[in-house]
C-alpha cells in the first residue's frame, strides 16, 4: 500500500540490512543500488540512505517535486535483497476552502445543497500528520 504525502514534504522510510541467516541485522552497509520512478518513468532526483546509529536499520529518505505515483526501489548488494516502497504525492489542501465548507454545514444560513457535497470532497484531504489521505484515487 502506497503511504500519502503531501507535495514539498520529505519521504522517509526504514528498511533493515541482514547477515546470511536472514535474521541478524549488519551494521555498516554502503552498497545499495536505488531507483526512482514517478508514474513508471525513470527520475534522477537525490535519495539518501543513512545508517541509524549502527543498528543495521536505515532511513531512506527523498523529496519528490511533482505530484504522481512514485515508487522506490533498493538492492542490497551484500544479501541482494530488494526493499521496495510506494509513494502517493499529493498538493495539501486548501485549509480556508475546508473551514468555509464547514462553516458553512454548521451555520444557520446553510443554503447551498452542494455545500455537503463539497465537505465530504475537502475533508478526506486533510493532512494527518505528513500522510494526506486521499480515498477513492
Amino acid at each position: 500500500m502506497a503511504r500519502h504525502i503531501t507535495l514539498g514534504t520529505e519521504a522517509s522510510d526504514q528498511f533493515p540490512v541482514l547477515e546470511a541467516d536472514g535474521y541478524t541485522k549488519k551494521s555498516g552497509e554502503t552498497a545499495f543500488v536505488k531507483k526512482l520512478w514517478k508514474n513508471g518513468d525513470p527520475q534522477a532526483l537525490p535519495v539518501t540512505i543513512t545508517e541509524i546509529g549502527t543498528s543495521g536499520e536505515y532511513e531512506i529518505n527523498f523529496t519528490p517535486d511533482t505530484i504522481g505515483f512514485w515508487s522506490l526501489e533498493v538492492l542490497i548488494d551484500y544479501n541482494k535483497q530488494l526493499w521496495y516502497g510506494e509513494y502517493d504525492v499529493a498538493e495539501a489542501p486548501d485549509i480556508d476552502e475546508i473551514a468555509d465548507a464547514v462553516w458553512d454545514e454548521a451555520s444557520d444560513e446553510h443554503v447551498d445543497d452542494d455545500t455537503m457535497g463539497e465537505l465530504q470532497n475537502l475533508i478526506p484531504n486533510v493532512i494527518c500528520g505528513r500522510a494526506k489521505i486521499i480515498p477513492g484515487e
